[in-house]
C-alpha cells in the first residue's frame, strides 16, 4: 500500500459484493479456506493445517478470530490478518475497474 516502508507488511483491501457475514465463513471455515487457500485447511487444536498441491503442509496457529469481522493466522513467518468491514456501496468484479479504489490506496488491479 502506498506510503508502506520496504520489509514491511503487505495489505491488500479486496471489495466482494457481500456482507461480511457471508464472507466469514470462507476464512474461518475448512471448507472455504480449501475453496481459496489450500486442498485442503481443516482446523485441529486452534491451529489450521494447510496441505498444499504438491503435498507439503503447513501447521499455521489462530492468532486472532473475532466473527465476521477478524481472522488471523501465523502463516509461514508472519501474521495473515482478514479485516471484513461493509462499505455500503454495491459490488465490483475483483479485477477493481473502480477509480476510487486505486492501487495507491492498497486495492490491487491484477
Amino acid at each position: 500500500m502506498h506510503g508502506d516502508e520496504p520489509g514491511g507488511p503487505i495489505r491488500w483491501r479486496i471489495h466482494i459484493p457481500v456482507e461480511p457475514d457471508r464472507v466469514y465463513p470462507a476464512i474461518d471455515g475448512s471448507a472455504g479456506r480449501a475453496s481459496f487457500w489450500a486442498e485442503s485447511a481443516p482446523e485441529e487444536d486452534g491451529a489450521v493445517v494447510f496441505t498444499f498441491v504438491d503435498g507439503s503442509t503447513h501447521r499455521a496457529e489462530i492468532v486472532g478470530r473475532v466473527p465476521p469481522k477478524v481472522w488471523a493466522v501465523y502463516y509461514i513467518g508472519g501474521v495473515a490478518r482478514f479485516e471484513l468491514a461493509p462499505d455500503g456501496r454495491g459490488g465490483t468484479d475483483l479485477r477493481n475497474h473502480d477509480p476510487s479504489r486505486t492501487w495507491m490506496q492498497g486495492y490491487p488491479d491484477q
